[in-house]
């Protein structure tokens, strides 16, 4: 009888925009190859921050699932955990935004990153990331105003410009770069000529993150992250990203110290004193592009599984088998 931990490290955030269905099909199969490799009798499925979101920082395309998006997302996830009888599914944070409009104000987009935890087609917890960062990003401001106004007018002022004669001009030309970088653009100036008057050296950049600017607003999340797993006695609790640097579980779980700590990051890495184990204990860290992590609780002994312990079923795909605890 084998508890068995599997990790998807992939980085989604630095993938092309993909559809959902293409998302939940990797997912599905990395769950299927786990139960192939191994004999288990539990499988606790952890993946990394924003698995469900469309693109990475330099995308010119909205980053953010929609709604309905968000909403498919949980529909496939809650579909996938019942692909083991017994399966515990962190499929890693699903980032979306939706619009809010009150009577006679302009619409603002709020933002949500949210980690669901499936168990045999049931949703044991959706929890809300209750401390932002990458989920709304300076350059979101001109993806808004692409989608909306179908172009930006990336225009700007060259101050290297010359006439045929060589006379200087101050040229107007046609900026480049990906979302980031012209977003960097924004308050740069140009002069016309020593003393000359400051003007803009990216005007349309500048106006489209000047209509966009703080109509973007991450909202954090009020739900508990802890829960109870079915079936035994055992209780379990996740957190997103850099709220582990805060303790978030130690200071928000209802159950107080749970057997299962599961945190799904993007970039946070791992803090031994934020560890809210109870023995028996599982500490699971599943990070993108990073080795998974692993740290066990049995009585008053703390042991850490070092990265070569893990069997690597492809890049992005690890797991490892321990005995079943009492109480699962």
């Amino acid at each position: 009888m084998n508890l068995v931990f599997a990790v998807c490290t992939e980085d989604s955030t630095n993938v092309a925009n993909e559809k959902v269905s293409a998302r939940l099909t990797r997912l599905r199969n990395h769950i299927q190859r786990v139960q192939a490799a191994t004999t288990p009798t539990f499988i606790v499925f952890v993946a990394p921050e924003f698995m469900f979101m469309h693109g990475h920082a330099g995308s010119d395309r909205l980053r953010w699932y929609s709604k309905a998006e968000r909403d498919k997302t949980l529909k496939g996830l809650a579909a996938a955990s019942l692909l083991f009888g017994r399966l515990l599914l962190v499929g890693g944070s699903i980032c979306w935004a939706k619009t809010e409009k009150n009577w006679g104000e302009k619409t603002d987009w709020v933002v949500r990153n949210e980690a669901p935890v499936h168990y045999n087609g049931n949703l044991l917890a959706l929890y809300g990331k209750r401390h932002g960062g990458g989920e709304v990003y300076a350059e979101d401001t001109l993806r808004l105003y692409r989608a909306r106004r179908g172009a930006i007018d990336l225009q700007m002022y060259d101050p290297n410009g010359v006439d045929p004669f060589g006379n200087r001009l101050y040229n107007i030309i046609q900026a480049t770069g990906n979302m980031s970088e012209l977003a960097s653009l924004t308050n740069n100036t140009v002069r016309r000529g020593p003393g000359g008057a400051a003007l803009p050296a990216a005007p349309g950049i500048k106006s489209a993150r000047e209509r966009y600017d703080g109509r973007i607003r991450f909202i954090p999340g009020t739900n508990e992250p802890s829960f109870d797993i079915p079936g035994g006695t055992l209780t379990g609790g996740v957190e997103i990203c850099q709220e582990h640097n805060l303790a978030a579980l130690q200071n928000n779980s209802g159950r107080g110290r749970t057997n299962f700590h599961l945190l799904t990051s993007n970039t946070v890495g791992h803090n031994a004193a934020h560890e809210n184990l109870v023995s028996p204990g599982y500490f699971v860290h599943a990070k993108a592009g990073c080795p998974p992590e692993l740290v066990t609780l049995s009585g008053v002994t703390r042991t850490v599984f070092a990265a070569h312990q893990w069997t690597q079923l492809d890049p992005t795909l690890h797991y490892i088998e321990v005995p079943m605890p009492v109480g699962l």
